[in-house]
Parts: C-alpha cells; sequence; structure tokens
C-alpha cells in the first residue's frame, strides 16, 4: 500500500511539473500560461507575439511548415534566449565593434552629419517661422445655386516678414476618447485655402470645402472654443513665397527616407532604412552583423529553431 501511495504522489508532482511550453506552436497558449510565463520572463510576451506572427502568416514556405509541424514553444523560446544573449555578449567585445566601426563607421559618421544637414533644412522651411494659421469659425455663404460652407482663416506675417503667396488645407482631425490624441486620418473637415498678394500684418481669407463626404457642415456657427474641445485644428501648408523667395514647405530636397524616419520618432528601424537608402547600401546596423558572425553557431546548436525564425 505505502508503495502505490509514494507512486501516486510522484505522477502527481510529475504532472503539476509539466513544462506547458513543450504544447506545439500549432496550438496558441492559453491566457493563464501566458500571464504564468511573464511573471519569470519579461520579454515573454514579446516572443510569443513573434512566434504567432510567424506561424499565423498567410504565407509560409512548405520548408517552414514542416518545421511548425513539429517545434514546440519550449524550443523556440530558448533558442531566443540564448540568441539574445550570445549577441549581448558578442556586442561587448572590443575586436567586434573595431571590425563593425572599420566596415560602417565612415557610413554612420554620414549619416549623423546628414541628420543635422536635414534637420536644420527642415526647422529653416518650416512656415511657422514666418506667419502663424489661425482657425476663426466656418460659416455659410449664399451664391446662386444656393450656398457654401466656408472655413474663414486668420494670416499673421512673424518676424517682419511680408508674405506674397500661401495656399494649403485646413484640417479638423478628431481627438480620441482614450488619451485625447489626435487620430491621424480621421478627417472631419477639410477646406483648401489660397492667398496671393503682399500682406505684412494680419489678414482674414476664406477656406472653400472641398471634400463632400468629409464636409464643414458640423462646425457652422460653432465658437472656436467648442470645435478644439473635441479636434484638433491643423494646417498643412503646400506653397509659401515670402518676400523674393520660394519657402520648401514641402520638402522637396529632403529624402523621403529622412522624412519616414522622422515622423518614425527617429525609429531604429527607418534609421537603418535611411542609410541603406541613401549612403551606404550594404549597411548593417550592429545587431544584425553581430546576429551573421553568430550565424553558424546558431545552426549548429539549433538548426530547426533558427530555420523558423529566418
Amino acid at each position: 500500500m505505502k508503495f502505490y501511495t509514494i507512486l501516486f504522489f510522484t505522477c502527481l508532482a510529475l504532472t503539476s511539473c509539466k513544462n506547458e511550453l513543450n504544447e506545439s506552436v500549432l496550438v496558441p497558449l492559453s491566457n493563464e500560461i501566458i500571464e504564468s510565463e511573464q511573471k519569470n520572463d519579461s520579454l515573454f510576451l514579446e516572443r510569443y507575439n513573434h512566434i504567432r506572427y510567424l506561424v499565423d502568416s498567410s504565407y509560409v514556405p512548405a520548408q517552414k511548415q514542416a518545421i511548425i509541424k513539429n517545434i514546440s514553444y519550449s524550443r523556440l523560446i530558448k533558442f531566443m534566449r540564448y540568441a539574445a544573449e550570445a549577441q549581448k555578449k558578442l556586442l561587448n567585445q572590443e575586436s567586434f565593434n573595431k571590425d563593425w566601426q572599420s566596415k560602417y563607421g565612415q557610413s554612420f559618421l554620414k549619416f549623423q552629419k546628414d541628420s543635422l544637414k536635414y534637420e536644420a533644412y527642415i526647422d529653416s522651411n518650416s512656415y511657422h517661422k514666418f506667419l502663424k494659421l489661425d482657425f476663426v469659425k466656418v460659416y455659410e455663404k449664399e451664391n446662386w445655386l444656393g450656398s457654401d460652407r466656408i472655413a474663414q482663416i486668420a494670416i499673421t506675417p512673424l518676424n517682419g516678414n511680408m508674405i506674397r503667396a500661401v495656399s494649403g488645407y485646413l484640417i479638423f482631425d478628431e481627438k480620441s476618447k482614450e488619451n485625447e490624441e489626435p487620430l491621424t486620418g480621421v478627417i472631419n473637415g477639410n477646406a483648401f485655402f489660397s492667398f496671393k498678394g503682399l500682406a505684412s500684418t494680419l489678414i482674414n481669407i476664406e477656406a472653400q470645402e472641398v471634400l463632400p463626404s468629409h464636409n464643414l457642415s458640423a462646425f457652422i456657427d460653432l465658437p472656436k472654443e467648442i470645435v478644439e474641445q473635441k479636434f484638433e485644428v491643423k494646417f498643412e501648408v503646400a506653397e509659401l513665397i515670402v518676400k523674393d523667395r520660394y519657402i520648401d514647405v514641402t520638402l522637396e530636397k529632403v529624402p523621403i527616407e529622412f522624412i519616414m524616419f522622422k515622423k518614425s520618432n527617429y525609429s531604429e528601424q527607418n534609421k537603418n532604412f535611411f542609410i541603406i537608402k541613401t549612403i551606404d547600401s550594404t549597411y548593417l546596423p550592429k545587431p544584425q552583423y553581430a546576429n551573421n558572425r553568430l550565424k553558424k553557431d546558431f545552426i549548429k546548436k539549433f538548426k530547426e529553431e533558427y530555420e523558423f525564425f529566418n
């Protein structure tokens, strides 16, 4: 009897100690398992989501399909942890950094110089340096066909500048109810404005409604203060002539890759894209260069796991 009692509790212990990550990646993990694993691994959710993204991808090559059928979360997570630690060690090696510097140091230095140049150019061509645009109100204006919805805009030249021409769009961007941050692309009003003449002091101009599907009806006769409670009022300037020169408000002389880099809040991914497209097509950032150096080791120890991610 004593023998069976010991056997029972041994089996119970083995069952309770089961590694939940030995599950096939074909089966999503439960929320309970994910939450449990996160307590011991702060990067677990990020790693798990990356695995699921690859498994659930609409296009999976035949070779990778065979791997997916036979691989578990535990094997992939183990490889990801090993790879991260191996990369970290290599990145801290002086010899590795000297090697990377000899190959890509000049390209990275040019990136830094170009970044400063383009930042300065963008700043010097910002319309905010030359004039201030203010939304005043929306009203209806009678015409022989009925009426138009008009947005009134105030233009105030700054720093003694003489404005010869300015045109662009007035946009109402709805704010998020959760965080009161504007939602990109949610346009509830759109009007085109254009001024040609000479202005050195404040003037008021009319902006014509241009998108019937996103008309200005909702804003008619509403005080500016009420409109701004729910909407961010924005201006996109398409052309600006100050005194005797064009201002490059559309940044035609700035590479689109740098504009993407800036708009992404200087993300690492867009930085690398900018360098590769405009400076050095062979450029590899340090982490990627390190992974290339570690490739043989990864394949030797984790062949299927490596192929799963590549």
